[in-house]
């Protein structure tokens, strides 16, 4: 028996799935800025809370996130995987971005609270029930990119360091 490595794990499919995931990752880059732009035509010169303008704004900027993520997560493949010898820019940036999106995510669970309690009315214990539920799923997430983000930080000086070795 040959000790072949997976035809999952080979250059050309690390390669084609990063081009794959870093088009998508421009892709939703532009549909973020798309959908910015023309949500703040179509929000000029309306009056409305300023926590309502304070979650679109989280939202705009949560999917161009997004989008950088996935750019900086095909990066990361190239260079983890040994398609690239160096590590770019975008994979220093992409720890930055991580905890950005830990603090936009919870900044948005609490617009998107103040928005559902002022136009619910009175406070609801199915109201509270959903927003619980919610923040529950906002805070594992922020903790999830923020494992993440630390996960890369002592990730790349390892891969750093084995490249030298070898």
């Amino acid at each position: 028996m040959e000790n072949s490595a997976s035809p999952l794990m080979s250059g050309r499919w690390v390669s084609r799935y990063a081009r794959g995931l870093t088009a998508v990752g421009v892709f939703v880059f532009v549909v973020g800025v798309i959908y910015g732009v023309v949500g703040y035509f179509e929000w000029v010169g309306r009056p409305r809370e300023w926590f309502l303008t304070a979650m679109l704004l989280v939202t705009y900027v949560s999917v161009c996130l997004k989008g950088f993520l996935a750019i900086g997560l095909a990066s990361f493949l190239t260079y983890a995987l040994g398609t690239r010898q160096q590590p770019g820019r975008i994979i220093r940036i992409t720890e930055k971005v991580l905890y950005v999106s830990a603090g936009l995510g919870v900044l948005g669970f609490i617009f998107s609270s103040c928005f559902t309690f002022h136009y619910a009315g009175e406070s609801t214990t199915r109201t509270a029930l959903r927003l619980g539920l919610y923040g529950v799923g906002s805070m594992a997430s922020a903790l999830i990119w923020v494992a993440l983000g630390l996960v890369l930080r002592r990730v790349l000086p390892v891969i750093e360091e084995s490249r030298t070795l070898v």
